[in-house]
């Protein structure tokens, strides 16, 4: 055990913290491909993200139902509308009670 870190010594995958195989390859940093890949996605969406939040407001829609921001093209579709299946609904359903009664 190292005296800092209070871990043994060995190397670590920085995605899920476990501890990498003895006989993976020198130059490995990741548990196994999924976790790689895991990171990557996360990396990505991450930066996209930002790119879209530093391009300015128009790159930020709001829901109409609960008023969660997201980012535009990022998280959900660029045209989209609510923020989730259950505000999508609510919407309808509003829009249900202000039409005519059904005979």
């Amino acid at each position: 055990m190292t005296r800092r870190s209070g871990r043994p010594r060995g190397r670590w995958c920085p995605e899920y913290g476990s501890r990498l195989k003895p006989r993976a390859r020198p130059g490995a940093v990741f548990c196994s491909p999924a976790c790689r890949a895991r990171h990557w996605r996360m990396v990505r969406r991450t930066k996209a993200r930002v790119a879209v939040i530093r391009s300015g407001p128009d790159g930020e829609a709001v829901c109409p139902v609960c008023g969660t921001p997201w980012a535009a093209g990022v998280e959900r579709r660029a045209d989209a509308v609510y923020c989730s299946p259950r505000c999508r609904t609510r919407a309808w359903r509003d829009r249900q009670a202000f039409a005519e009664p059904s005979q």
